[in-house]
Order: C-alpha cells, then sequence, then structure tokens
C-alpha cells in the first residue's frame, strides 16, 4: 500500500499508513476497508474509482450525504 500511496501521490513522505488508502485530496487517507465497498468515502470518490472497469459506482444521495457527513 505504501509504494500506492507513493505513485498517487508523486511523495514518498504519504501521510497515509500502510493500513490505509489515500484519497486524491491530498492528504486525506481512509481505511483499505472502505476502497471500493460500494460507498464513497474519499470526498472527490476516489476511493471508489476503478473497481468496476475503471467506472464509478452509482449510489443514492441519501447514502453520498451520510458518508461525506460522518467525515466532518
Amino acid at each position: 500500500m505504501f509504494l500506492f500511496a507513493e505513485l498517487i501521490s508523486g511523495d514518498s513522505a504519504s501521510p497515509c499508513q500502510q493500513s490505509e488508502f489515500p484519497c486524491s485530496e491530498i492528504g486525506v487517507c481512509i481505511p483499505t476497508a472502505w476502497r471500493c465497498d460500494g460507498k464513497v468515502d474519499c470526498s472527490d470518490g476516489s476511493d471508489e474509482y476503478d473497481c468496476d472497469r475503471g467506472k464509478l459506482k452509482t449510489y443514492s444521495i441519501a447514502t453520498y450525504i451520510r458518508r461525506v457527513l460522518q467525515l466532518v
């Protein structure tokens, strides 16, 4: 996971732990278990990108709002 974070950010000093996924938004990390779980956890949705043939999954607006509010 560390190497993946380094490739995404272009920086070897990633703020994410090995057990975390680096969102495209710099400095934001989520647990790897949340990656490709069908719920948007990164504000930009990068945790759900490229999970199913490179397409974003669809979510109800209620699910999206609930997950975003959990991050605040």
